[in-house]
């Protein structure tokens, strides 16, 4: 089942009820965590807000891979994470 809480949240903004910095302050939430449930919402859908069940495992390669490209400036946190992470 989706998370009723994102979805409430992102439908709240999306509909100009909160403007972002209300969105944050009065969820508690980081602004990166707010872009990743949007983007995850619309990519995936509804689906896409789901509470992952598993820790995922990644490489240490993947992962030396991925802090290089962060470290290089060649891209930011955010697209480092959806580039090796997702």
């Amino acid at each position: 089942m989706y998370n009723r809480r994102k979805y409430k949240i992102l439908d709240a903004y999306e509909n100009g009820y909160v403007t972002m910095q209300q969105t944050l302050t009065k969820y508690s939430i980081s602004e990166y965590a707010f872009y990743d449930w949007k983007y995850k919402y619309s990519k995936y859908g509804i689906d896409g807000l789901k509470e992952s069940r598993t820790c995922k495992k990644y490489s240490n390669e993947l992962k030396e891979l991925a802090i290089e490209d962060y470290i290089s400036g060649k891209f930011l946190q955010s697209e480092v994470v959806k580039l090796f992470l997702t």
